[in-house]
């Protein structure tokens, strides 16, 4: 299991990925999605908990293609963080 996987399911206090629901719409996470990308080779240091979301395919497809988009979706993800750390 990748790394950014395991900061998002013990955070979220998740046993398994196929209990992940997309962020955005609720429906199956296909996928953590990095909010600011890891880059060439990726990078452990972009695996942290407000840089990563659970996305479906298609919400995954416009994050990665439309910066306003991505920018909601990390808006989305700092509010669950929010409510988590309450």
């Amino acid at each position: 299991m990748q790394n950014h996987t395991k900061v998002w399911l013990k955070f979220f206090n998740i046993k398994d990925t196929s209990e992940c629901s997309c962020v955005y719409c609720g429906g199956q996470a296909t996928s953590l999605h990095h909010l600011k990308p890891r880059g060439m080779g990726g990078s452990n240091k972009k695996d942290y908990i407000e840089n990563l979301a659970a996305l479906c395919r298609q919400h995954h497809e416009q994050a990665e293609h439309n910066p306003n988009y991505n920018a909601e979706v990390k808006c989305t993800v700092l509010d669950m963080v929010k409510e988590v750390i309450k």
